[in-house]
């Protein structure tokens, strides 16, 4: 065959290869996405109770990956197999592999960093939010996601370091003004105000998260645990002051809620204007007088203040906490939650209410001793802290019976 006849026939064949290797290739990958789809209906099947087949969509998965290893989608779905059967560190090999093949894919971030925060492995859920953002700068989820591993990778019972505090709230108010309807965001802002000592800013974001979704539950929770802090503290400071005659002490600064400055201009108002209309009756050595009648004003005006705040946060956590109890009659009221029940003792406790706080007090005993069933039977949830729980409802019932004590003692 002459030369030039031999190279057509070679560029032919050449052609006629790399069609077949084509279409090989496109039947690799067409099988893949056929077996991906399989995967993922058994993964999430649609009609109600449906559950997930996941021998099928393993299979399906599989079958997938041996077609066309080269494609991130069916490591991305294994992933997401792992992960919805509790094996986090297995879901995170499986969407790293997913970014190996496509290091821009958002999904598999999102839920590798899910993963990381499952497993309180925050730098690097931090790490792949911060991808997320620069791969979609409006994304107000990561941005959420991001502020909340800073927040929970504080130490419990510590305050953040001001640059996190402020790298937090600057994610969450982000979050916040891309999507003004992201109520986690907000809620997770009350909680590092919370964190940080500032209790009145806590329940204002609390309060603003519960607006756009009343049936937040956590956000709730959180605003009735602040606010009964806040009003526990106003009252046992009243307690302590009427106890010990001698005690002059003011409150401490930190613990006077919203409105305090607004209350003082008012006390100042009223002993300014007290002096002004008895100043020109009052002889020279009389001022020691005057000094001590504005001292007085001004106590019982921050008396006065003090006991309409506390009262008014007593009626918020005990509202918060009333609308997370079942209010079906007919509901396994052992089943409940034994943080709400106790907390609702010690609102009813702090009000004088000791006929609802022994109730309380006697379900949240219930709740506790008979969960372990109920997790065995697979009815409810295992109670996270239940020893401290324990440990803080014996104090409580102690106090219940001193009150009870002291109250009989005043009447005989």
């Amino acid at each position: 065959m002459p030369p030039k006849e031999q190279s057509k026939a070679s560029l032919k064949a050449q052609r006629a290869k790399a069609k077949k290797e084509k279409q090989l290739l496109d039947a690799r990958i067409k099988e893949c996405q056929e077996k991906c789809a399989e995967a993922k209906g058994f993964l999430e099947p649609s009609g109600r109770n449906a559950q997930p087949n996941f021998t099928k969509s393993k299979a399906a998965l599989d079958a997938a990956v041996e077609a066309y290893d080269a494609s991130p989608y069916p490591f991305f779905l294994l992933g997401q197999w792992h992960r919805m059967q509790g094996m986090p560190t297995e879901a995170i090999e499986s969407y790293s592999h997913a970014l190996d093949l496509d290091p821009t894919n958002v999904q598999a971030l999102e839920w590798r960093a899910q993963c990381y925060h499952t497993l309180h492995d925050f730098p690097h859920a931090i790490e792949d939010n911060t991808s997320i953002i620069t791969l979609e700068p409006e994304n107000d989820h990561a941005y959420n996601m991001r502020g909340l591993c800073v927040l929970e990778s504080c130490v419990p019972g510590l305050r953040l370091r001001s640059a996190d505090f402020a790298s937090c709230v600057d994610d969450f108010n982000t979050a916040v003004r891309l999507n003004e309807a992201n109520y986690y965001a907000m809620a997770n802002l009350g909680k590092a105000c919370e964190v940080q000592g500032d209790s009145d800013r806590a329940i204002e974001c609390y309060g603003r998260a519960l607006r756009v979704n009343e049936a937040y539950a956590y956000a709730r929770f959180r605003r009735g645990c602040t606010a009964l802090r806040v009003a526990e503290s106003i009252v046992r400071n009243r307690q302590q002051e009427e106890d010990d005659e001698f005690d002059n002490a003011a409150p401490d600064a930190a613990e006077i809620s919203v409105g305090s400055l607004q209350q003082s201009m008012i006390a100042d108002a009223t002993i300014n204007g007290l002096e002004r209309s008895i100043k020109v009756s009052v002889p020279q050595n009389g001022f020691a007088l005057l000094a001590d009648a504005k001292a007085e004003v001004r106590q019982q005006l921050e008396e006065e203040h003090s006991a309409k705040m506390s009262a008014h946060l007593l009626h918020v956590a005990e509202s918060d906490f009333a609308a997370l109890m079942d209010p079906n009659p007919e509901a396994n009221k052992a089943a409940g939650d034994a943080m709400v029940a106790l907390n609702s003792g010690i609102c009813a406790l702090l009000k004088r209410n000791f006929k609802k706080a022994d109730e309380c007090f006697k379900l949240t005993q219930e709740i506790l001793q008979n969960r372990p069933a109920l997790v065995e039977d697979g009815e409810a949830e295992p109670i996270e802290n239940a020893d401290m729980i324990k440990q803080v409802l014996a104090i409580r019932k102690r106090e219940l019976k001193l009150e009870k004590d002291r109250m009989r003692s005043a009447v005989a």
